[in-house]
């Protein structure tokens, strides 16, 4: 297998965030995504191209780990600065960053409450619930008796969480002291 040079696979990238966009590939469901995945194989520009540098079986897996994983991550990410002011609007005053570890953000608000925030998934909410319960574990940066909110941002990316889900999930996670915020 060679190297896919850099340019190349620059193109192909955009050429498959283009078609993604265009496709609804974050909202569309496994079937659908599967017919997507054979029309970018079999597109000469895409998978046509990177059969040049690896072996047509290779080509599939490439695409969807190197590809559409990133193109995933992108579209799904939220930067620190879009998660501090919602956290401004939720809580109507300022938000400052104190510290980031493991993504699981510290931040403090002007009226002295501390915030511990990270971004999941819907279908990973569990493994944000454990980010924060072990970054609140070792940190020794919060001050001993002060107030202290535990948020998990799930990040959708545009794709809907099923329906009634959503509550039921901020439902339960409150009954444990977390709150939800769906962005």
């Amino acid at each position: 297998m060679k190297r896919v040079p850099d340019t190349i696979r620059n193109e192909i990238l955009d050429r498959i965030y283009e078609l993604a966009d265009r496709e609804g590939y974050l909202t569309n469901n496994r079937v659908d995504n599967a017919v997507f995945m054979e029309r970018l194989l079999t597109n000469p520009d895409i998978g046509g191209t990177l059969e040049a540098f690896m072996p047509k079986e290779k080509v599939r897996v490439y695409i969807k780990d190197s590809m559409l994983n990133r193109y995933a991550k992108d579209r799904r990410s939220i930067t620190m600065e879009k998660l501090l002011n919602v956290l401004a609007e939720v809580f109507q005053q300022p938000v400052s960053l104190v510290n980031t570890d493991n993504d699981v953000s510290l931040c403090n608000t002007e009226s002295g409450f501390y915030i511990v925030v990270t971004i999941g998934s819907y279908t990973k909410w569990e493994t944000a619930l454990r980010k924060i319960l072990l970054f609140i574990g070792k940190t020794n940066l919060i001050n001993q008796g002060s107030e202290l909110k535990k948020i998990i941002v799930i990040s959708t990316g545009g794709v809907p969480i099923p329906t009634g889900e959503e509550e039921v999930l901020k439902r339960a996670l409150s009954e444990v002291g977390v709150g939800v915020l769906v962005i």
